[in-house]
């Protein structure tokens, strides 16, 4: 009788009916113990007895919590004020040249923003255009212009980060927000009254998301800070896990400190997202744009080219000048290295980015259940890990996982290896995968809830089997949001700094860590060939999937 319900249950089975859970939930398991391990690092070393250097860093603790949290508030409501307005303006308004800033303004997403913060600054420099136009305004008598400055950062940081901010909102004043207000004018109320009253609240947890994303941003950032000489607590990380091995203890417990407002900020991005799946519509439809008046219409065209041209066109201009002057001296076998280092660590990582966000997209559509679903919502959440706590919880932990091998192999082979986890590549890949899944986990979880069991039964009634139901169906369905995840996430490890300054093999420079050291000692001519490859790089990614999404817009308008 066993046998006989057996062989029915085997005789039941079809092609697409297996399932493994215990599979997909391990998978969502480890992946959470990554995100879990940078978290309780920096736990544990906020109650860990205090390190030896720490008598030298508590004075200057109030300070860099005052510079990092007014930094913060700054590029907030700069990016909030560009990526809002700018959204505004593109999202309801018609005027010259509409089409092209709707995605043009995207591209300060190429520039990362230690680029751009010293190349704003080399313009102003006493040998830079910028300073001869100060010079021509303010006359021969005044200084060099203060860019150098806590408020010069704010403006650099927020002209990095507004695309954060456009990319949310303008979503959200074509759609839901833009829909409302058009109900609000219908009903008599005022231009201005209908966006402050309505529109303006209706976005909000869309905009709110942005800011997060730009606070979480700034919060991680150290190449634009240490280009401006301004002290932070990712800043002093580095510095303590630069100085020297005794110093590990000191800037894990920095991470820790920083950690903290990291979660809340995490914390706040998540509720805006949550607020965002409440207020969503069934079935967005696009706001009919309002025609401007020829004058203001060309108002808005310039406001929008000012900030596009102060963001990403004059600055790579600045590049492609500072490049062709030290060209001949730059341009060696060094360059290639680094640029082929960078393409290297951003297509694994990429690959391994979506590889992973494909297992938790695939057990999400395939096993419904609320912790499957808990486990593969927390292991996106490395996003709103800095990266400089990241790269210090992994790192520490991988060297005590290190040391544990290392006395096991002593004690029972009488052998001491070289580190396995730590010091190599591996390391450096798994922070990549835990501080950008988030970033392809959207595009590939949008391609595998595209395919259901019923297409997949209506290719088999067809007669399409095996390799031919991949090629016909699975791989047309699942092509474009795959390839957008590695896109997104390629982009984002090309431009990471902190982690891979921090983690990176001996000798293994990248174009971002030649970038740093080059502009941190001032060599802005040196840093821009690598810079310029960098951003050249990014542009490439991010055209490319601009192009996809235009594409996909297209085909289902």
């Amino acid at each position: 009788m066993a046998a006989s319900g057996g062989l029915a249950r085997l005789s039941a089975w079809r092609p697409g009916a297996w399932r493994f859970p215990g599979l997909f939930f391990w998978a969502a398991v480890w992946l959470c113990l990554l995100v879990l391990l940078p978290v309780l690092q920096g736990f544990s070393a906020l109650a860990s007895p205090l390190p030896e250097q720490w008598a030298q860093v508590r004075p200057l603790l109030p300070g860099l919590f005052f510079n990092s949290f007014g930094l913060v508030a700054g590029v907030v409501l700069g990016s909030g004020l560009l990526g809002t307005g700018l959204a505004w303006l593109v999202g309801l308004f018609d005027f010259p040249g509409r089409r092209f800033f709707n995605w043009a303004l995207l591209l300060p997403l190429a520039m990362p923003a230690y680029v751009l913060g010293f190349t704003l600054i080399g313009l102003f420099d006493v040998d830079g255009p910028g300073y001869a136009a100060w010079l021509a305004l303010q006359g021969e008598s005044a200084g060099p212009p203060p860019f150098r400055s806590i408020g010069g950062l704010i403006l650099s940081l927020s002209l990095s980060f507004y695309p954060y901010v456009y990319v949310s909102a303008r979503y959200a004043f074509q759609t839901r927000s833009g829909g409302a207000m058009e109900i609000a004018r219908s009903l008599g109320m005022g231009g201005a009254g209908a966006f402050f009253r309505v529109g303006l609240p209706v976005a909000l947890p869309w905009i709110g998301a942005g800011l997060a994303l730009a606070a979480m941003e700034t919060l991680a950032d150290v190449g634009t800070v240490t280009v401006f000489r301004y002290e932070t607590l990712a800043t002093a990380i580095y510095q303590a896990w630069a100085a020297s091995s005794a110093s590990l203890a000191t800037a894990a417990r920095l991470a820790g400190f920083l950690l903290l407002p990291a979660l809340v900020v995490l914390v706040l991005e998540q509720w805006f997202r949550h607020r965002q799946g409440r207020r969503a519509p069934p079935g967005p439809r696009l706001a009919k744009p309002a025609g401007l008046s020829e004058p203001l219409g060309w108002c808005a065209a310039v406001g929008a080219a000012l900030v596009l041209g102060s963001a990403f066109v004059i600055p790579a201009w600045q590049l492609l000048i500072w490049s062709a002057e030290v060209a001949v001296d730059e341009l060696d076998w060094r360059l290639a290295g680094y640029a082929w280092h960078t393409l290297l660590v951003a297509c694994f990582g990429a690959v391994l980015v979506v590889a992973t966000a494909s297992t938790l997209s695939l057990a999400k559509c395939r096993h419904k259940g609320a912790v499957l679903g808990f486990l593969t919502q927390f292991a996106r959440l490395g996003h709103g890990l800095p990266g400089a706590v990241l790269a210090v919880g992994l790192a520490v932990s991988a060297a005590a996982l290190d040391d544990r091998l290392a006395a096991f192999s002593q004690s029972q082979f009488h052998v001491d290896p070289s580190p396995i986890v730590g010091g190599g590549l591996c390391a450096l890949l798994l922070a990549y995968v835990v501080r950008f899944l988030a970033t392809g986990f959207g595009p590939a979880d949008h391609a595998f809830r595209r395919f259901t069991p019923s297409l997949a039964e209506s290719a088999r009634s067809l007669g399409v089997h095996g390799f031919a139901l991949w090629q016909e169906l699975h791989f047309p369905l699942l092509r474009g949001g795959l390839l957008s995840a590695f896109l997104l996430a390629f982009i984002e490890m090309v431009k990471e700094l902190p982690i891979i300054l921090l983690m990176r093999p001996e000798g293994w420079d990248t174009l971002a860590v030649r970038v740093f050291a080059t502009a941190r000692a001032g060599e802005w001519h040196r840093a821009a060939l690598p810079a310029l490859v960098l951003v050249l790089l990014v542009l490439a990614g991010l055209l490319i999937h601009i192009f996809l999404g235009r594409r996909a817009e297209n085909r289902h308008a």
